[in-house]
């Protein structure tokens, strides 16, 4: 859909789990401004271990904690664990000669604020123009950052503008996480 709206846009979709990664290929064999990219953004170029969970879309760098499982029952149960490559968006962008990345999706359980600090130098240069990021509120993953280092990352140390929320999700009353749009 990406690259409907956006007719000139080359779409880099960043997977690591290999199930999600084959549909992305076969969605690249079928439009070629898609390029499917098997790896983790992380902030470190190395071998990582991706938790599989129950609920596939749930899959971490990060170990499930009790608070996770609390709000999702057994979906974030861990059922196993491959390695996968990760690497930093910053190398990813030089490798790729990617002059400017108009948006970045950022969706990984957990492990947003390492993969922007593998962009450090993409966000300092203003070359990511606006980043839509899950914000985990509750604590769902071992040694998960807090929501405020996030938007502190983004707004305080790069002068991103939070416009607006989508997808929240409440647990009790209280919200869970939620999909937050930032503009440069």
């Amino acid at each position: 859909k990406l690259t409907e709206m956006f007719p000139l846009a080359t779409v880099h979709a960043i997977e690591p789990y290999p199930p999600f990664h084959a549909h992305l290929e076969k969605l690249a064999t079928k439009n070629k401004r898609i390029r499917a990219e098997k790896l983790a953004l992380s902030d470190e170029n190395r071998s990582k271990v991706l938790q599989i969970n129950k609920s596939e879309g749930t899959n971490s760098l990060l170990t499930s904690n009790e608070e996770g499982e609390a709000i999702y029952g057994d979906l974030l149960s861990t059922t196993g664990e491959i390695k996968v490559k990760s690497q930093m968006l910053d190398d990813f962008i030089h490798e790729n000669s990617i002059e400017q990345v108009d948006l970045l999706k950022l969706d990984l359980q957990g492990s947003e604020l390492q993969a922007l600090s593998g962009a450090s130098e993409a966000l300092s240069e203003g070359k990511i123009k606006c980043i839509l990021c899950e914000i985990m509120f509750r604590p769902q993953y071992e040694l998960q950052s807090p929501a405020s280092a996030i938007l502190s990352e983004l707004m305080e140390n790069h002068d991103f503008t939070l416009f607006n929320l989508y997808q929240l999700h409440h647990h009790h009353g209280y919200l869970c996480q939620t999909d937050a749009l930032f503009l440069h």
